[in-house]
């Protein structure tokens, strides 16, 4: 699968904090999956020379205390070089700063004035083809003051080179061309004494002491975002609790609240987590019944680090859809497909119940190109047989950015307590395209609520290896409410009793809310 307006973070430094023990490393900027070869010293004969200058914003240090003495730095790369390393010679700038947008000159020589050499000496760039990182131990330690900082290298290797350029992960939207969030250039030839304004910044790696004795941090939430009450079966709701304390901590209380239209609170106690682990918390069943958004939080009490103390979730209870994407969210932040190629994008699904799927509904990204380019959704077994499909839709300019819902002809029984994939498929297209919107999480659960892709005639569908957010792919369920009375004659002026039944939930037009 390909992707442009480039997705989330990879799982490996999915926290912001790579570790929490005596060293603590933060990535900035946050990675959104973008990647670039010419941003970072890639290990290749043409980019034998590179430099660049890049800013990183307050907003995305917020991580690390002002007053910490940042002791070494890296990148963290998509895939490293391939066949061997190449080592070459590195000089690193760091310089504070309060600007918000880049404000550097596009001369080299001019931009590093007022910046302070923290390194210079050899970097390697490793074989990897997997995703990686490498880090240089700072000859001078900065002390961060607060606020953003200016990052500016130059790198030079005189080889043996590398055929396979090293890709980098990096940050691609926050500040965007025509100013961009940095600038960079590179030659076979010679340093280049200007660089180019880009909106793909490297995502740095800033080591430091942990400062922090005790410090527990919410990583995550796992919970379906959308629920049919129809169902009447609870679910359980989890969250990735990490201690990020140089010390190994006891008696951890994780708090759950649900609040909007469905109220309910768990505790639950971690016994024992050491430096730096983390552990998944699962809360009491919880099943709510009336319609409505709830928000769901889930708190540690307050430490020496505050920030990183709760998380929220958002979740909606209907009476005809299931989801695993949170309820309420931008899908537009991302685009995902398989370019002129064709595939399916799929999520797994537990039905708890016996029921009857009528549609699915899912995100249709922003991008342009997939204009007049052709989707439909598909149903598959837990072993990747197609068994039903939608009708197939061609994609028009006013379905971008929104949520479709595409209906089956039949629609198909699902049986209680059995697995499927809900799917959106492209087809072959004339030009690349990218049809999928995701919502941006730089935390994704694991498992029950992974993602996969396949081929259109069905198959082993692959989960896919990076975080590239929610997808917006929505279950849309067949519902009944059948009303009785006691009698077929009503008499005028009299009372006559209505009763509801084959569904959870009720709404009278006198605003009551009870089965009669």
């Amino acid at each position: 699968m390909k992707r442009i307006y480039s997705a989330f973070i990879a799982m490996f430094v999915s926290f912001n904090l790579l570790n929490a023990q005596a060293t603590l490393v933060v990535e900035a900027p946050l990675n959104n999956n973008s990647t670039s070869a010419n941003r970072a010293p890639n290990g290749t004969s043409a980019h034998a020379y590179m430099r660049g200058c890049f800013l990183v914003l307050s907003s995305e240090l917020s991580n690390i205390p002002p007053g910490t003495s940042i002791s070494s730095f890296g990148y963290t790369l998509n895939s490293g070089t391939a066949g061997l390393s190449v080592t070459g010679n590195y000089s690193l700038y760091l310089q504070s700063t309060s600007d918000v947008t880049f404000q550097k000159s596009t001369t080299f020589a001019t931009a590093l004035s007022g910046m302070t050499q923290v390194y210079a000496s050899v970097m390697t760039v490793p074989v990897s083809a997997v995703t990686t990182s490498v880090m240089v131990t700072l000859s001078t330690p900065f002390t961060y003051t607060g606020g953003g900082l200016y990052v500016a290298y130059d790198w030079y290797s005189g080889g043996p080179y590398s055929s396979t350029a090293a890709i980098y992960l990096c940050e691609s939207v926050a500040l965007p061309l025509p100013g961009g969030g940095g600038a960079s250039a590179a030659s076979g030839a010679s340093a280049p004494s200007t660089i180019t304004p880009t909106n793909f910044r490297p995502s740095f790696l800033f080591g430091f002491n942990n400062p922090y004795s005790n410090d527990v941090q919410v990583i995550g939430i796992d919970a379906p975002g959308k629920v049919n009450n129809n169902f009447n079966t609870p679910h359980f709701i989890s969250a990735l609790v990490k201690n990020s304390s140089s010390v190994n901590l006891s008696n951890i209380p994780v708090t759950l609240t649900v609040s909007g239209a469905n109220a309910f609170t768990n505790l639950q106690t971690i016994p024992s987590l050491t430096a730096g682990s983390s552990t998944l918390v699962t809360f009491a069943a919880f099943n709510p019944l009336l319609p409505g958004l709830n928000t769901i939080s889930v708190t540690v009490p307050g430490d020496q680090n505050n920030s990183n103390n709760l998380s929220t979730y958002s979740q909606s209870v209907t009476c005809d859809q299931w989801a695993k994407n949170p309820a309420t969210g931008n899908y537009t932040a991302n685009a995902a497909g398989f370019a002129a190629g064709s595939g399916i994008l799929g999520t797994t699904y537990l039905n708890p119940v016996t029921s009857t799927l009528t549609g699915i509904r899912t995100a249709i990204s922003t991008n342009t190109p997939a204009i007049n380019q052709q989707v439909y959704a598909v149903l598959l077994s837990s072993a990747g047989a197609v068994i039903a499909t939608t009708n197939t839709v061609t994609i028009q300019n006013i379905m971008l950015g929104s949520f479709h819902t595409f209906t089956f002809a039949t629609p198909p029984a699902l049986s209680a307590g059995t697995s499927y994939y809900l799917g959106l498929a492209q087809m072959t297209g004339t030009v690349a395209y990218y049809p999928a919107g995701t919502y941006a999480s730089v935390y994704m659960p694991t498992g029950l609520y992974s993602y996969s892709s396949g081929g259109l005639a069905g198959g082993t569908m692959i989960p896919l290896a990076q975080n590239f957010g929610y997808f917006g792919i929505e279950a849309v369920f067949g519902h009944t409410v059948t009303v009785s009375v006691p009698s077929q004659t009503l008499t005028c002026g009299l009372p006559a009793t209505l009763n509801a039944v084959s569904s959870t939930n009720y709404s009278w037009s006198t605003g009551a809310t009870s089965s009669s």
